[in-house]
């Protein structure tokens, strides 16, 4: 009865599960009406589930411009360490909002003014040292002057500041070109 319901177009619970067998491969157990070892195909099935769900959640960060730099180092669907750590809240909740681009860097701000993103400058450096600078997470994390502070305290020794920092991660030659207005 549920079969010819779907055959006349009618959905039901049975045309549901047809069309999520044929979307991920499962074609076959329609077409042959056997599934083999039940315990075998749950799990086969279980995990093409996974894949496909993964595979999906790739796609979007890397089509998403807000996961622009989230993308870069977030390759796991799993609890970040940082989040089980014995740190104070507060500090989670700002690595989260900065991993989520959830901050007030221009970077953010002017991707929702549609301001192109080589005019996203950070204003304390232009102001403070004349120079222009992409204000993003990077800029803010290790070369910003209004975050000295932050950055001595929390990079302590081990980073020292290189001349460039690769433009690959972003794509552009013009992201983190340093240079002084006249």
């Amino acid at each position: 009865m549920l079969q010819s319901h779907d055959d006349c177009g009618r959905s039901n619970w049975s045309s549901k599960v047809k069309d999520i067998l044929y979307k991920n491969g499962f074609w076959i157990c329609l077409v042959t009406q056997e599934i083999g070892d039940v315990n075998i195909f749950i799990k086969m099935f279980k995990q093409r589930l996974i894949d496909c769900y993964i595979q999906n959640w790739h796609d979007d960060i890397n089509m998403s411009r807000r996961c622009y730099h989230y993308k870069h180092f977030k390759s796991l669907l799993t609890v970040e360490k940082y989040l089980v750590l014995d740190i104070p809240l507060t500090n989670k909740r700002l690595l989260s909002k900065i991993r989520c681009s959830s901050h007030t860097l221009r970077i953010e701000v002017g991707r929702h003014l549609n301001i192109p993103r080589e005019e996203r400058i950070c204003i304390h450096c232009l102001t403070s040292r004349n120079v222009l600078d992409i204000d993003c997470e990077l800029h803010a994390f290790f070369y910003c002057c209004k975050y000295n502070d932050i950055q001595a305290q929390y990079l302590l020794n081990w980073y020292d500041r290189p001349m460039e920092i690769p433009c690959a991660l972003y794509g552009t030659e013009l992201l983190f070109q340093t240079t002084t207005t006249e």
